[in-house]
């Protein structure tokens, strides 16, 4: 793999660039979509927005529903909001395996 970056090229499998991240263009690679997590984000609009519950969908109102379905997807899609949410699972996770690091992750937050 040193080899290859020595060459410029990219290793299979690296989603870094073969020149390295730069200021310019760390945050544009990180925003891309690749042909799988496209798919499942569609798959994920397809689920939301075409096989809703007609029970409440007759009980919240068709364009409530869609403006509720429309705000939780693009909240599923924001790459923060996933970190955040990643950290946190990660935090119980550590809380529940050691109890004794609670009160150092509780003065941490």
């Amino acid at each position: 793999a040193a080899a290859m970056v020595a060459k410029g090229e990219q290793p299979p499998g690296s989603s870094v660039p073969p020149g390295g991240y730069t200021k310019g263009n760390w945050l544009s690679l990180e925003m891309e979509m690749g042909s799988e997590e496209r798919a499942m984000a569609d798959k994920l609009r397809d689920i939301l927005f075409n096989r809703a519950p007609p029970a409440l969908v007759r009980i919240v109102g068709r364009s409530r529903y869609t403006g509720a379905v429309k705000d939780i997807y693009h909240i599923l899609q924001s790459p923060t909001f996933m970190a955040q949410l990643g950290h946190g699972m990660v935090e119980i996770l550590v809380m529940h395996l050691m109890p004794e690091l609670k009160p150092l992750l509780e003065d941490i937050r």
